[in-house]
């Protein structure tokens, strides 16, 4: 036996399961995760079946996991399963191993929804519950993220006291507040009052749990994020290819991904949120009908862009005041005109 097993194995014997913690002659004791310790004579482990957690002959110590979860019957599996993958493999979950990759699988059909399930391979055996916490938590956002909610049986009945007047009352302060996040980013600046309140009918919201990258550098993406609640990180790939430490700390107001809403070019950095964050998202398709009506704003716009990426320039490669000034005057005319091109406001001066 003593061969078989080993101090800092994990085995389950019936239904007890913990880590060896001492073999000795008569008993073997293991200690559970809630930090019990349990004696098992050695005789009752001689006659028992003894599983293995996580062993594999030549392989590294790894269980899998399981986290079930259901949907509606509207939502396409292929929707489903594209996004739960996407938010669990994007960025690395701490004891949650890359090889094999997390995936997602459609498990069974119900009255009402259709079951799935989340697998994915832990290193560490010990904190089961706050990995498959985390899990759940980018598997949660990742399907409001793209408006898939998570479905409740059909019998479930839920009374409230909603009426159109309230349904109303909180569709205007949802609207005023994005107006006035709108208001606080310097690129809506040209637009007038009402440019913004068109656009804030439009955005949508975005939510991403602590540790999820919101984007990555080098991604294509066409839209733009206004934080309203929470911080994000951001980091920038140098020419080894490693993260740098953080080049900025962002917050409530904060704005990031212009250059893709407004140039369609690849993103410039990596944002990672440092707690839950939620986002308004703006998206090149309803900036564009403003930008069409009124395209001599693209001359200002064109200047904050210009200047927010000598900014961030100088951090990387560290340019002086001249060398700040030389490029912001070259950047403003490449910038007009691939604002123009992007839109299809040819012709427009």
């Amino acid at each position: 036996m003593e061969r078989t097993i080993s101090v800092g194995d994990w085995i389950r014997v019936g239904t007890d399961e913990g880590q060896v913690k001492e073999i000795r002659w008569r008993q073997t004791s293991i200690e559970t995760r809630n930090w019990d310790t349990i004696v098992i004579p050695n005789s009752v482990l001689m006659r028992s079946q003894v599983t293995l957690l996580g062993h594999r002959v030549g392989a590294p110590r790894q269980q899998r996991r399981w986290i079930y979860f259901n949907v509606d019957f509207r939502y396409a599996p292929s929707e489903v399963i594209a996004a739960v993958e996407a938010a669990l493999c994007a960025e690395p979950i701490d004891k949650v191993a890359p090889d094999p990759a997390p995936h997602c699988l459609l498990i069974d059909f119900k009255d009402s929804y259709a079951t799935y399930a989340a697998r994915y391979w832990i290193t560490d055996l010990a904190p089961t519950d706050p990995v498959d916490g985390v899990v759940r938590a980018r598997l949660f956002y990742a399907l409001r993220r793209v408006g898939i909610p998570l479905s409740m049986p059909a019998r479930a009945l839920f009374i409230t006291e909603d009426d159109e007047a309230r349904r109303d009352r909180k569709r205007r302060e949802e609207i005023e507040a994005r107006v006035a996040a709108l208001r606080g980013v310097e690129l809506f600046h040209p637009l007038t009052e009402d440019e913004r309140r068109v656009l804030a009918e439009r955005i949508s919201d975005a939510l991403f749990v602590k540790g999820e990258a919101i984007t990555r550098q080098g991604a294509e993406a066409h839209w733009l994020y206004i934080i309203r609640k929470g911080e994000a990180e951001v980091r920038v790939k140098v020419q080894d290819g490693e993260l740098t430490e953080r080049v900025a700390i962002l917050g409530v107001g904060n704005f990031f991904g212009e250059m893709g809403l407004l140039t369609g070019e690849p993103r410039a950095a990596t944002v990672i949120a440092l707690t839950d964050v939620e986002c308004y998202r703006v998206n090149k398709e309803i900036f564009q009908e403003g930008l069409r009506q009124r395209p001599e704003i693209a001359q200002d716009i064109s200047n904050i862009l210009a200047r927010r990426r000598v900014e961030l320039d100088s951090v990387v490669g560290q340019l002086n005041a001249d060398a700040m000034r030389q490029r912001m005057q070259n950047l403003h005319g490449d910038f007009l005109n691939r604002i123009r091109n992007f839109f299809s406001l040819d012709g427009h001066k």
